[in-house]
């Protein structure tokens, strides 16, 4: 497996350190290049992470620019020298048997982007445990615009986690773009990895996902306004993108219909809430 390198973005992640020696063994091992950046230095994990698996194929980067995860996880994108890469959160696990799962399906499918398999969700205060089982999207071939919905209204519920190839058709610099709040950042990055061609969808459990009262997803308070900050960041993608100016305009006036009518809903939802 020396054509994935997993990437671990860290933020007080002492908490995390037994299942973060687990998972980074596991993927050295297999012969992985593992990735480590940490942005705050609010404790050492990792200092002491760097030091226990002395490897060159380890690297860590860090500062203390306190840039929030988002600008975490494009550092290490962006550090990246194998073919594939993984997103591993640091409070989450995933073996290297199950990255196996994913990279497997992504190199036997050229046409793909990206793959994701099936979560098993841990809710940490109740113990209580149960699977997220993802639709599938069956289209061939990028998808603009609405394979940005493939992903993003809840066909996969949950942030994506999965097996990523890098060289995409930006030259491999398809970087997570910020939401005003960071909220649904990745999420709208999936879309965007969804117009420039398929992703797979692996019948395997490929990662544990913990949730907890102070995780970052916990926090987020989805407000009606985000709608339009949403449609101008998916418009931002394709804008990167190499497609006809008129067809670009063409998709963006689709997306800013779509999110003011969600918008709409979600603001009656409220109201009746309130």
């Amino acid at each position: 497996m020396n054509n994935l390198t997993i990437i671990i973005p860290l933020y007080k992640s002492k908490r995390w350190a037994s299942s973060l020696r687990e998972n980074i063994a596991s993927h050295l091992d297999a012969g992985c290049q593992v990735l480590l950046s940490d942005k705050h230095g609010l404790d050492d994990t990792l200092t002491v992470l760097e030091r226990e698996f002395a490897s060159d194929r380890l690297k860590a980067f860090r500062d203390n620019s306190e840039e929030g995860w988002v600008e975490n996880i494009n550092l290490l994108i962006s550090r990246v020298e194998t073919d594939f890469f993984r997103i591993l959160p640091h409070d989450d696990s995933s073996t290297a048997e199950q990255s196996g799962y994913l990279l497997d399906a992504l190199v036997a499918a050229p046409q793909a982007v990206a793959s994701y398999g099936i979560v098993r969700n841990l809710q940490m205060d109740t113990g209580e445990s149960r699977f997220t089982q993802p639709k599938a999207v069956e289209e061939d071939g990028p998808n603009i615009p609405w394979g940005i919905a493939a992903f993003y209204t809840a066909a996969y519920s949950g942030a994506f986690k999965g097996v990523v190839r890098t060289e995409l058709p930006n030259a491999g610099r398809l970087f997570i773009k910020r939401t005003q709040t960071s909220t649904d950042s990745e999420r709208l990055w999936l879309s965007a990895l969804r117009m420039h061609g398929k992703i797979m969808l692996v019948e395997r459990e490929v990662l544990l996902k913990r949730y907890y009262e102070e995780s970052t997803h916990q926090q987020w308070k989805r407000e009606a306004w985000e709608r339009a900050d949403y449609a101008s960041v998916l418009c931002d993608y394709i804008k990167d993108m190499d497609v006809p100016e008129d067809l670009a305009r063409g998709y963006c006036r689709e997306i800013w219909e779509n999110e003011y009518h969600r918008y709409r809903r979600t603001l009656r939802r409220q109201e009746s809430l309130s």
